[in-house]
């Protein structure tokens, strides 16, 4: 028998330590997250054509903007110039004014050119 003192060794077999297999997150497969990247390119494909359209309007309700105001800008011209070339033919005596670029000859007496821009600029010849 042992001595009380003495120690007491047991042995047990010993249990091989394996290491814990990785933990592998739960997700997505390569083909889910493909479907998912597809996803998001159409979306965002449809958003770069819902701006363009925006974009288009815009720039078609501008440029009417623009063209009725310039149709509005040159009927006001028109009519001033209208206005000269009549004040101008009545006080000269003049019946019939005619274009230079329809006129094949004309003598320098009757053109009338100057005399509708400086009706034009204000400068009026005294009578």
């Amino acid at each position: 028998m042992p001595a009380l003192h003495e120690p007491v060794v047991i042995s047990t077999p010993a249990t091989p330590v394996v290491p814990a297999a990785p933990v592998v997150p739960a997700g997505p497969t390569l083909a889910q997250r493909l479907l998912e990247l597809d996803g998001r390119i159409v979306s965002l494909q449809a958003d770069v054509d819902r701006q363009q359209n925006e974009l288009d309007r815009e720039r078609l309700g501008s440029e009417r903007t623009l063209l009725d105001a310039e149709g509005r800008k040159t009927d006001q011209v028109l009519a001033r110039l209208y206005r000269a070339i009549s004040e101008v033919a009545k006080r000269e005596g003049v019946s019939v004014v005619v274009d230079k670029s329809a006129t094949l000859y004309g003598h320098p007496a009757v053109d009338l050119t100057d005399k509708i821009l400086k009706q034009l600029r204000g400068v009026v010849p005294a009578q």
